[in-house]
């Protein structure tokens, strides 16, 4: 019986995640939850799966959820960072599904390996702002961290069955989003319903909008670079509409192993959950039939312009990652709350890209406060300048 952390627990992942547990109540406890604010679906997972410990970064829900919950058993309610380093650090937890976004998840996740809890890993912004004080202390504390993003789950699979010396480079496949094949001219003014419209993933807001940019696609090189210790040249990335074929590796005799399944992010929560065992009843069969129509296309302008600030990130500067992460963070913010244009978001990124030179990081506090900075400077940029 693995005991379970979610953090994130109302999210896209972190439902399904529990859909997950609840049809294998003989494998998995779910010890510890975490939520933003949401405390109505909160609740309601409280009373179905009776975890120890909550913890809510809204200080004021974390009130209000504890007034009702006091007659629904013994669950104790924690509230804020502290919060959430309490449930991080919980020694008694045997998995941590980090399913929370933005570089919040970043503590939790070096939390986590300090104390030896394998992370299921569904938060890019670690890696991609904080990549290597994470791989440095996976290092010392002997950790272990399994990937929930299909594609990276797909290439854990898929290394673990080659030899390192066998491997020339790993292919991430995306769907192209809702725009595949459009122009910049024909999108730059796409509204936000057209922008979440993903046409075969269905994800939360922040990842939806990171998928039509294709920005999603170049932290996922970044995350890559840090979980398989890859260079730039050998990660490459494909269009694959079909959303099939979730990620493949090259060998050195230039054939290929692909990993092919259903569109169901259930399927690689569950085998972080369950690893190094495989569970039988997640997800539907996959017919050979559907693999009829596979079809991959390379990524053309505007949609590679992510993927180069990744390259440079990669290659010759790590810690620009959290610059990259920063300003895609704050520029999503602000498209959703209509205060700027979908082509925005892309001009914001390069022009933070170009203004701010990192330096001196030398710890996650480091990290955190030029995130910081770097929000503050953006928001009030595109408050004179928007």
């Amino acid at each position: 019986m693995k005991r379970i952390v979610i953090l994130g627990s109302t999210g896209s992942i972190g439902t399904q995640a529990l859909s997950v547990i609840e049809k294998n109540r003989d494998k998995f406890e779910v010890y510890a939850l975490s939520a933003h604010s949401n405390i109505d679906l909160l609740l309601k997972q409280i009373k179905k799966f009776k975890p120890k410990k909550v913890a809510l970064y809204s200080e004021i829900a974390a009130d209000r959820l504890s007034k009702m919950v006091k007659h629904n058993g013994e669950v104790k309610i924690l509230a804020g960072s502290k919060g959430l380093e309490d449930i991080s650090s919980d020694r008694k937890a045997d998995v941590i599904l980090v399913a929370v976004t933005g570089i919040n998840g970043l503590p939790s996740v070096m939390n986590a390996l300090k104390n030896k809890i394998c992370v299921a890993l569904a938060n890019k912004e670690s890696l991609v702002s904080g990549g290597r004080f994470v791989v440095e202390q996976l290092r010392v504390s002997n950790g272990m961290i399994i990937p929930v993003d299909s594609e990276h789950s797909a290439i854990f699979q898929l290394l673990s069955k080659a030899e390192k010396s066998a491997v020339r480079r790993v292919v991430l496949t995306a769907s192209g989003g809702p725009f595949r094949g459009k122009s910049l001219a024909q999108i730059k003014n796409a509204n936000i319903k057209e922008v979440l419209k993903h046409p075969r993933w269905n994800m939360g807001k922040k990842v939806s909008v990171d998928s039509a940019t294709m920005v999603n696609k170049a932290f996922e090189m970044i995350e890559a670079k840090w979980l398989f210790d890859l260079s730039s040249d050998r990660i490459n990335v494909v269009i694959h509409p079909q959303a099939i074929v979730h990620s493949l590796i090259q060998l050195v005799d230039g054939s290929y192993i692909a990993h092919i399944g259903p569109t169901d992010m259930r399927a690689p929560i569950a085998y972080a959950l369950s690893y190094p065992e495989r569970l039988d009843n997640v997800i539907r069969d996959t017919h050979l039939s559907e693999l009829e129509d596979i079809t991959f296309e390379k990524v053309r302008y505007p949609f590679n312009r992510p993927l180069n600030i990744a390259r440079h990130v990669i290659d010759y500067d790590n810690d620009m990652g959290i610059v990259f992460n920063a300003a895609d963070e704050v520029a999503v913010e602000l498209f959703l709350q209509n205060k700027i244009s979908f082509g925005d978001i892309g001009k914001i990124i390069e022009y933070s890209i170009k203004h701010f030179k990192p330096s001196g990081i030398k710890t996650i506090n480091d990290v955190l406060l030029f995130d910081m900075e770097i929000k503050t400077f953006i928001r009030k940029y595109v408050s004179e300048r928007f």
